[in-house]
This record gives structure tokens, sequence and C-alpha cells, in this order.
């Protein structure tokens, strides 16, 4: 998805990206299906992660994760809202 171009990030740019989230991330392999989601059955996967990893909240612009607004009691924020909750001042 980095690569999509209304992203515009050089290669060189998604490899240092790449590097720090590995460092930072959790990788997790749900054991579970979720079929939440109808009109973009891939979206299921992003709940799936976030629930096997104890996600306190999901961050996204997807429209059909944001028209749930939680999932489990985890919030779906846009990265906007979640910056202007969360982020430094």
């Amino acid at each position: 998805m980095l690569r999509y171009p209304k992203f515009h990030f050089s290669e060189s740019e998604i490899l240092e990206y790449l590097t720090i989230l590995r460092e930072v991330a959790d990788i997790v392999k749900p054991d579970f299906q979720v079929a939440i989601v109808q009109d973009d059955p891939d979206d299921n996967r992003v709940l799936e992660c976030a629930l096997a990893g104890g996600a306190e909240v999901i961050v996204s612009g997807d429209r059909h994760l944001l028209d749930l607004a939680e999932f489990e009691k985890i919030p779906i924020l846009q990265p906007r809202v979640f910056l202007d909750r969360f982020g430094e001042s």
C-alpha cells in the first residue's frame, strides 16, 4: 500500500518506514476469522489482527472500517482524529 501513488513515498522512504515498523510492531497471526465487513471482506483481516494483537485502537482511513466506529470495544479512528486525541501537542 505504501507504493500507492497517492502516498508519494520514494522507495528509500518505504524501506526506512518498514525497518522502523519491524522494530516496534508486534506480528500476529490470528487463529480465527471474523465476517463483519460484508462489502470488503479483506477489511476483516484488519479486525482479526487488531483483536489478536490486543489493539487499543484501530487507525484507518478505510470507509468500511470507519463506518463500524468500533469493533469489540476497540475504537476505529481516522488518522487525524487519532492524532488530535493522542498525538503530541
